[in-house]
């Protein structure tokens, strides 16, 4: 009966140095992600890369056809296609720590809003046709989609799910930049 007695105490006191462990295993890894954003992002300390584009066109009497070569324009390979269409509101509004992606206007318009660190300003897209590059830490997002928009982006990341690559509170976005020199 004692010997059961001190087992269960040992279980218990093992549970509460397990619990304990964990948190402080739970909080090292966030420190370490942090830490790694932070290093991505003193690696792109001289530029943030943003682009507008327009792509070939090409008209003869069967069609109109917009074409567009990766390699002139993008320097990373693409992991993922989306496609962004029948939009009521303003999306996106973030930047990633190390995604970088391309917007093709299809059809339609909209507005991208882009922030490089000197504050957010209004690229129109008019497609087809037009296009922006996004490099990582470069603020955006879309508003004012025509009723027929469709935006194709292209990702150099694969989807993942727990937005761990997203920074979407535009004032800590803001303090970032303002604490490592890229903001105007």
């Amino acid at each position: 009966m004692h010997l059961k007695l001190i087992t269960r105490q040992r279980i218990k006191k093992n549970k509460k140095s397990m619990k304990r462990m964990c948190l402080v295993m739970k909080h090292r890894m966030r420190m370490l992600v942090i830490q790694n954003h932070f290093l991505t992002l003193r690696k792109h300390m001289d530029t943030l890369d943003f682009r507008k584009i327009s792509l070939n066109t090409l008209v003869n009497e069967k069609a109109t056809y917009t074409f567009n070569e990766l390699k002139e324009y993008i320097d990373w390979e693409v992991k993922r296609v989306y496609f962004i269409q029948n939009c009521k509101e303003a999306t996106g509004q973030h930047c990633h720590y190390k995604e970088n992606e391309m917007f093709i206007m299809a059809k339609g318009s909209c507005t991208a809003i882009i922030d490089q660190g000197n504050g957010k300003e209004d690229v129109i897209l008019n497609g087809p046709g037009d296009a922006i590059v996004t490099g990582a830490l470069v603020w955006h997002g879309f508003k004012d989609f025509s009723d027929d928009a469709l935006l194709i982006a292209l990702s150099s990341t694969n989807y993942n799910p727990d937005r761990s690559d997203y920074l979407e509170d535009y004032e800590a976005y803001r303090k970032i930049l303002g604490e490592n020199g890229l903001a105007a």
